[in-house]
């Protein structure tokens, strides 16, 4: 593998890295917002 080829690889990986915890973030955010409204749907029933 020549450097160059080994650099692009690395900035992928920290492209690909950091998409994958941005994806989890909002997955994380959008759970908890179902969990809290429904939580409050609950105790308005």
């Amino acid at each position: 593998m020549s450097l160059e080829s080994h650099e692009a690889g690395c900035v992928t990986d920290k492209l690909v890295g950091s998409f994958q915890v941005n994806e989890g973030r909002a997955t994380h955010s959008w759970h908890l917002h179902v969990i809290f409204r429904g939580e409050k749907k609950g105790r308005l029933a």
